[in-house]
């Protein structure tokens, strides 16, 4: 359309992240060369997965697509006009305001081959009898996964691995026995996972060159009642040898930023985590891997019981106050250790408003301000005082 400079939509986030439950600001912006007529212009608020692949059955000539949907929501609300009839927009560039709030139970966003939650606003010129233009963006929302609903749990477990000689595999050139202990199972991005290992090694010709940790992300995307699953390797440290017979060793991997577990409140797309431990052997024998499932997510940032302890009272009175020398008091600074008004307002805060209602607002104008209020005098000292010896 000719007459159209621009049409855009801004939001007031400029990085355009947001979190369940938060409320999206921003306007339709309209740039016009001349009049133009239409029936109105429609914002399209929606928030959806999906899953596609296809499979070859049997042959290549024989194949099947899986697909699946699943809708979070889906709104649509003229900014300015209506499904019907006719409204002119002068030329001239035109704003129309937007609130619109994001539902709490939503998925992180997420990209794939196989699939993906997007979410986005569409704005549309409806224009009779001709091609509406419209315009996109695509918003990305961070849902974290709270460590707090998987407890942290130590993992304990045994490895016994017979070796025999190549060229007569019925004979035995012994053994070997680990002990693994992993002191948590969930983390967050950043952290360090540790790993400690006592290793046995009851064979005099094999050698254990180097072990290898990995931190394998696995994705699972389900459709039709089936399974399309993919893994790749994130993260991986390794430890080079050779190691004395009987030894102890820690090892230690870096959490990278990865996605958290789960993809909570989406039931198409999973996301899960195992740290590999791979042990690497001298000769022709098998290296020796086991995996274990971890669990990565976010940081709760709800005080601890020791955090939310309450503030003990005040001290005594000094040897040098009971003797009549008054001590200097010392001044709190307001947001550092020691001042008890910005621990308590910290530790108790005041009760949040009602979250406001999920969906499209209209933006209301602000209030005018009671020009006899705004330069009403603060009451004197001696009123005060006057109310007081009333009561």
């Amino acid at each position: 359309m000719s007459s159209l400079r621009e049409f855009s939509i801004r939001v007031d986030n400029s990085t355009a992240v947001y979190s369940p439950g938060d409320t999206i600001t921003g306007e339709v912006f309209v740039d016009l060369n001349e009049a133009q007529t239409c029936r109105g212009i429609s914002l399209r608020f929606k928030g959806k997965a999906k899953v596609k692949w296809v499979e070859n059955r049997h042959s290549s000539n024989n194949r099947r697509t899986y697909l699946a949907e699943e809708n979070y929501f889906g709104t649509e609300v003229y900014v300015v006009g209506a499904s019907h009839g006719e409204i002119q927009l002068v030329g001239g560039q035109h704003i129309f305001p937007f609130t619109f709030t994001l539902p709490l139970n939503i998925p992180n966003s997420f990209t794939h081959e196989y699939g993906d939650v997007v979410y986005s606003i569409k704005a549309v010129m409806d224009i009779a009898w001709a091609l509406d233009p419209e315009t996109c963006l695509t918003l990305t929302v961070y849902s974290p996964f709270d460590l707090n609903q998987a407890p942290s749990h130590a993992i304990e477990d045994e490895l016994h691995e017979e070796y025999c000689w190549c060229v007569l595999p019925c004979v035995s050139e012994g053994f070997m026995e680990a002990q693994i202990y992993i002191p948590k199972s969930s983390c967050a991005v950043g952290d360090q996972l540790d790993v400690f290992i006592e290793i046995d090694m009851n064979s005099p010709s094999v050698d254990i060159f180097g072990i290898e940790l990995r931190l394998k992300q696995i994705l699972e995307f389900h459709a039709d009642g089936r399974t399309k699953t993919q893994s790749e390797t994130v993260e991986r440290s390794t430890n080079n040898g050779p190691f004395e017979r009987n030894t102890r060793i820690n090892l230690r991997l870096q959490v990278p930023s990865v996605l958290h577990s789960g993809l909570q409140h989406c039931n198409l797309i999973n996301i899960m985590y195992h740290l590999g431990i791979k042990f690497l052997v001298s000769d022709c024998h098998c290296d020796t891997k086991k995996y274990y499932a971890i669990m990565i997510g976010a940081k709760s940032t709800v005080p601890t019981e020791e955090q939310a302890r309450p503030i003990p009272p005040a001290s005594a009175p000094s040897d040098l106050e009971i003797m009549g020398i008054p001590s200097i008091p010392l001044v709190p600074i307001p947001g550092m250790i020691g001042d008890s008004t910005a621990i308590s307002e910290t530790l108790n805060p005041p009760p949040y408003a009602s979250a406001p209602p999920i969906g499209f607002q209209i933006p209301n104008p602000s209030a005018p301000v009671d020009p006899t209020v705004a330069t009403m005098p603060p009451p004197s000292y001696e009123s005060v005082m006057a109310e007081e010896v009333k009561k």
